[in-house]
């Protein structure tokens, strides 16, 4: 039985025929990195276009095709000998079965029975399935061995192979011809040898043709000169000597010297002439006639160069209509798969190559014929020969058959002009083979055209010619040879017709929809994305939601599909991939399985690429390591507190409560990211045990069914946990920790040099860090990175820094990710508290008519609270704390006599110990310096100063009923403390006027010194002022309160209750308003000012007299009011009348205030104000000889420019009273004093 395994564990595996002892030994598949290298390796199995290239580049003599077609490859990566991939049967179903799939990559593996392994630790190697791979399909390359099992030919039609198969074969066929052809030229009968039949010397013989004279026999020597055909010359010696073939005529004589490489050199004869005197040529065997004994000879005869062309013209004749043909093959296999269905486009590529050896037969034919008519030449016949029919009726049949399918094609092309240009080309290429067998035919009317063999001028003699029809029964050993060479060549190019039929079958496999290479943002793809991965895995970080996938195709690719398969998807439709190459996905975060499905467009045939994407998760865990202060507590001076906490759990309690730690030394704070793969997802139902304990768990029900119950300061048994919003919602959730230990052979699951482990623990190029943010430190924020640690699966974080440093908005910012992004990364609060944790309050009762104030709230702890309401109505009371760690500890105790003078206040001091004893575990400091964590009050005035404060009308009028006692004039409680008053500072809603005023509170109560209507005037909130209005409120000192804050509609709605009969400045609501109220707040509504004066006048009966004007024009100075000043001198006030000293010495008195001197400018400006309103000059020179006794040097500036234009001399003095109190800057007083006297004159 197959043992379960998580995809960590699968990363260790390995294949072996003997997991003990493995023997295979596989060649590991490389894959160019570079896209070019990619691209040029797909290019090599599209063997047409490689050879129509490789034609052409021959044809252009160009040798950098070769050249780049045989260097490097550049930098490659390896494909492991099997890979393996997990992954659901139904990837919108997030609780279904998982399964597991391996794809073999060598062909190695083929047809053997394997095992899958793994090694343990312990070096203890296990079996952990049986792997019985099929073997390889039976085909002629894999009995050549260059079968690759990644092409995929099972998904090509039988037919389409075996007839690719069958034309390579007759191809070695036709190749195998060809070479026979070649051994019988050289291994037939001997040579003919031309004799040479030696004259009596010496003798007269006539030049054939022109010949080199040597000094010597054999030609050695440099040639003295040239003598032309038909000359006559003696000779007058004949000797044999070899020719000498000198290095520059080595390509002339190639056949020469392979002839002599073969049977030796051929016989030569040399004579000796006497004018000019040297040695010339003779005779030589295999070579042409080079004298004559008779001048006139014979006309030698050869066929027309249409029917016997010279080997040369043959080679590149065929060479063009193969070229033609290879390019047109090309063409149909680049352009027009998409065109035609597979039958007829193997129709179309078959017929191409049926009409071109149709035509190579036809043209050797016509060759043989030709050479038989040459023989008949020799014999001085005319060989009469006609046309033959059968061959180009073949031809006309499959061009017949070729035009059909051309044409049917045109209206499928006519849309894209690469399809059209492609079936135009192929019809170019028949009718260029049309050309060419027509050729082929009309050669045979040649026949009666003879040419002169002879290549020089000879007197020659022609003769009648006798035709025939009889063929020669055989040919001479020359024409045999040419026919032999003819029908060799013509059988390679046959072979290679052939061949390419059977390789532009193949080819067309190669041009179903493949990627040259596909890749990922973010995330590790566990193999090269390349052509042969159609299935792969993507490891993505479970906060990603997108990513960005680049993918290139091949060039015979008609387009590519993306579709994005995951089960918080509603749908999973197909979309165009983005012609830019790169498209953005968006996916679901989380740790759920999620799939991506490309399907690449081919002309043959689509091809699926399917990436499994595997979430990878961070288990976080932070612990905190701090020490107590020795000398404090010295008992503890080697004790260190230590707490962890798991991510869960420090989410939902981010508050460490601790004892009373040293906080300044350093304390140590570790994060840990444990990298956990959530693959495969197994049923919680089945229960952790040891054959699953490193897999993740997904239940349909609570996450506490797979992780238990949370544990106090540390978290439950899941060191990673998620919850799954789904229309079912899941829980996934990891007990135990996974580890990696990669298997590093080339037989490893995982790849040769897999960089799996060292993606998952990297903190230098990837995203992972943490950092301490504070955002409250004064100068601004600070961030303290903490310092890495890679080990294992998990990366360690560390911090040493002072617990006193974590005060305030402190927080961690931990980025788990393996990707070089910090885009997503978690934000933990981090809070240090010094105390035990907060208590809650539990009232056991009839829960009727009491409660607490201010409620309570975890958020915002608090160390007091009052009961209120019926409080009798609580029959027990009872805390707790959350943390089991801790238990609380109560007392109870009274206070003074409650405000209605009835019973007695009382309060529970409340304290939270630890409910386990341990060395420190008293040493929790109370949240109350007075010793206690909560204390809970019952007191009706506290009750009622709370409601007031937290503006609860309902929760006031709850608390005064009991205080409401028969024979009370009015509310003690609510009196004695002012809180009516308190009630209408602290809001405009009357609610809680209204409800007082119902419980007896006094109108005319004090509340810090004023009554309620003056509190309620001076805010303006007139809603309050009527409830007033309707008691017996006091309404004395309201009017004056109004006007200090200019509420000129609570003015009215006052002087609308009646005017004040005031008979003195004292009693005046205008006194009130300057004297014994805030000043005006009408600065920046100075327009105001004269309504709330005209206000102030109407709501008294009495009329300001000079002396109660001058002495608020002098409030008014004082307070450095310049628009209240011009008012009252408006008004009458007086600016040189004396009250309590002149407005101008009220002025000076501000300027001489020590704390807050008047500025020059409102000195100037409200002097200039008196002088506007008759100030007596004279009293200026005073003040300018004050301000010289007081040193202020712009004071006198200032008086000197008020007084421009006086006759008053006041230069003198002044000048006297700087030089004797200003001795530093009594040169600068004399100058600014002599300066203003000396412009008077």
């Amino acid at each position: 039985m197959p043992v379960p395994f998580d995809f960590l564990q699968s990363r260790e595996f390995f294949v072996a025929d003997d997991c003990s002892n493995p023997s295979l030994m596989p060649k590991l598949r490389s894959i160019p990195k570079s896209l070019e290298g990619r691209r040029a390796l797909l290019e090599q199995r599209l063997k047409v276009k490689m050879l129509k290239e490789g034609v052409h580049a021959a044809l252009r003599q160009d040798m950098s095709y070769f050249t780049k077609a045989l260097g490097s490859k550049g930098e490659a990566e390896y494909l492991p000998a099997v890979e393996l991939h997990m992954f659901p049967l139904d990837p919108m179903n997030a609780t279904a079965e998982w399964q597991a799939l391996l794809v073999p990559t060598v062909p190695e593996v083929f047809g053997q029975k394997l095992h899958l392994c793994h090694k343990s630790e312990s070096q203890e190697v296990r079996c952990i399935a049986e792997l019985p791979f099929p073997p390889l399909p039976r085909h002629l390359q894999a009995w050549m061995g260059a079968f690759d099992p990644l092409k995929r030919l099972r998904s090509m039609p039988i037919w389409t192979i075996r007839l690719a198969e069958g034309s390579l074969l007759l191809g070695l066929a036709l190749l195998l011809a060809a070479g026979v052809y070649l051994m019988r030229i050289w291994c037939g009968q001997p040579p003919e040898k031309h004799t040479f039949n030696i004259p009596e010397l010496p003798t007269k013989f006539f030049l054939a043709r022109h010949t080199e004279l040597h000094p010597d026999a054999g030609g050695k020597e440099a040639s003295i000169c040239i003598l032309d055909s038909g000359r006559e010359v003696v000779v007058e010696k004949i000797a044999p000597a070899t020719r000498y073939i000198p290095i520059i005529s080595l390509v002339q004589e190639w056949e020469e010297l392979f002839r002599r490489a073969i049977r030796g050199p051929s016989n030569a004869f040399w004579g000796r002439i006497k004018e000019p005197a040297g040695w010339i040529l003779l005779h030589e065997d295999n070579g042409e006639t080079r004298v004559l004994v008779n001048p006139s000879v014979e006309a030698c005869l050869k066929a027309h160069p249409d029917l016997v062309p010279p080997l040369v013209d043959l080679i590149k004749k065929n060479l063009v209509l193969f070229g033609a043909y290879v390019s047109a093959q090309w063409v149909a296999l680049a352009r027009l798969t998409a065109v035609y269905q597979p039958e007829s486009f193997a129709c179309l590529v078959c017929g191409m190559c049926v009409v071109h050896l149709v035509v190579l037969l036809q043209q050797t034919f016509s060759l043989q014929r030709g050479l038989e008519h040459e023989e008949r030449l020799q014999q001085k016949q005319l060989l009469r020969l006609s046309p033959q029919h059968l061959l180009s009726g073949v031809f006309g049949a499959v061009l017949t058959l070729m035009t059909a399918l051309l044409v049917s094609g045109v209206s499928a092309a006519w849309s894209e002009t690469s399809r059209l240009s492609g079936i135009i080309l192929n019809g170019i290429c028949l009718a260029l083979h049309g050309k060419h067998l027509h050729d082929a035919i009309a050669s045979h009317k040649k026949w009666r055209e003879p040419q002169v063999q002879s290549k020089e001028y000879l007197a020659l003699t022609m003769f009648p010619l006798q035709a025939t029809e009889d063929a020669p029964p055989e040919l001479t050993r020359e024409r045999a040879q040419n026919w032999l060479v003819a029908k060799a060549v013509k059988a390679t190019f046959s072979w290679l017709a052939a061949s390419v039929l059977a390789v532009i079958l193949l080819d067309a496999v190669q041009l179903r929809g493949q990627l040259l290479k596909y890749d990922v943002s973010r995330g590790y793809l566990t193999s090269p994305g390349c052509r042969e991965a159609f299935h792969n895995t993507l490891l993505l970080d479970t906060n990603a939601d997108s990513l960005t996938l680049n993918a290139e195709v091949f060039d015979a690719q008609s387009g590519l599909m993306l579709k994005v398969e995951h089960p918080l998807l509603n749908s999973s439709e197909e979309i165009g991939f983005n012609s830019s190459g790169e498209h953005q996905i968006s996916l679901p975060s989380g740790p759920l399985y999620g799939r991506i499905v490309l399907r690449a467009l081919g002309s043959y045939k689509n091809t699926n690429y399917t990436i499994h994407v595997i979430r990878v998760a961070s288990a976080v865990t932070v612990s905190m390591n701090s020490s107590f202060n020795g000398s404090k507590y010295p008992k503890l001076a080697n004790t260190r507190f230590l707490e962890k906490r798991r991510l869960q759990y420090l989410l939902q309690h981010p508050t460490w409560y601790v004892p009373d730690l040293d906080m300044v030394s350093n304390s140590t704070i570790e994060v840990v990211l444990d990298s956990v793969v959530l693959a495969p997802l197994v049923p919680a139902a089945l229960g952790p045990n040891e054959k699953n304990a490193s897999m993740p768990m997904v239940s349909s029900s609570q996450c506490s069914d797979i992780c238990g119950a949370a544990r106090a300061g540390f978290g439950n048994d899941c060191i990673y946990e998620e919850a799954v919003d789904l229309p079912e919602p899941l829980c996934v959730g990891q007990n135990t920790a996974q580890d990696l230990n990669l298997e590093k052979s080339d037989l490893s699951v995982a790849g040769k040099g897999s960089a799996l482990l060292d993606w998952l623990r990297d903190v230098n190029v990837s995203g992972k860090m943490v950092t301490l943010d504070n955002f409250e430190k004064e100068g601004g924020s600070t961030h303290l990175p903490f310092k890495a640690l890679a080990g294992g699966l998990y990366d360690s974080f560390l911090l040493s820094t002072p617990l006193a440093s974590l005060a305030g908005g402190v927080q961690l910012d931990i980025a788990v990710t393996q990707d070089p992004t910090n885009a997503e990364d978690l934000t933990i609060p981090l809070v240090i508290v010094p105390h035990p944790p907060p208590i809650q309050l539990d009232l056991n009762g009839s829960k009727i008519g009491y409660f607490l104030l201010p409620e309570m709230m975890r958020e915002t702890p608090r160390t007091e609270y009052a009961i209120c309401g019926n409080v009798d109505a609580v029959q027990n009371l009872s805390a707790k704390v959350d943390d089991p760690r801790f238990t609380v500890l109560q007392n109870e105790s009274h206070e003074a006599v409650q405000c209605t003078g009835h019973g007695f206040d009382s309060r529970t001091e409340f304290r939270v110990v630890r409910a386990e004893p341990c060395d420190w575990c008293e040493h929790y400091t109370p949240w109350d310096a007075a010793g206690y964590d909560l204390v809970l009050r019952r007191s009706i005035l506290l009750c009622l100063e709370t409601a007031v404060n937290l503006e609860n009308a309902q929760a006031l009028e709850s608390i005064l009923k009991p205080t409401i006692h028969a024979g009370d004039a009015h509310n003690k409680c609510l009196d004695k403390a002012g809180l009516l008053g308190d009630a209408i500072r602290k809001t405009k809603d009357a609610q809680m006027v209204q409800v007082m005023l119902k419980m007896g509170a006094d109108a005319s109560a004090l509340s810090r010194g004023q009554t309620p209507l003056q509190i309620a005037a001076a805010r303006g909130n007139l809603d309050a002022m009527k409830k007033l209005f309707n008691t017996t409120a006091s309404k004395e000192g309201s009017l004056g309160a109004a006007a200090s804050q200019c509420q000129v509609e609570a003015m009215d709605l006052i002087i609308s209750q009646g005017t004040s009969d005031a008979q003195k400045c004292e009693d005046s609501p205008t006194y009130e308003a300057f004297m014994k109220q805030p000043w005006f707040s009408c600065r920046e509504r100075p327009n105001l000012l004269k309504t709330v004066f005209d206000l102030l006048q109407q709501g008294t009966t009495y009329k300001m007299d000079p002396d109660c004007k001058g002495e608020m024009l002098n409030r008014a100075i004082h307070h450095r009011d310049a628009d209240v000043a011009r008012l009252l001198l408006q008004e009458g006030a007086d600016a040189n009348r004396d009250c309590s000293g002149t407005p101008l010495e009220q002025l000076m008195a501000e300027r001489k205030s020590g704390e807050s001197p008047i500025s020059i400018a409102d000195f100037k400006k409200i002097a200039q104000l008196l002088m506007d309103y008759k100030l007596d000059i004279d009293d200026l020179r005073e003040l300018v000889i004050e301000a010289a006794y007081e040193c202020d040097l712009d004071l006198v500036k200032a008086l000197l420019q008020l007084s421009a234009g006086s006759s008053v001399d006041i230069n003198e003095d002044a000048i006297n009273a700087a030089n004797g109190q200003c001795s530093e800057e009594a040169k600068s007083f004399v100058k600014v004093l002599s300066e203003a006297g000396k412009s008077k004159q």
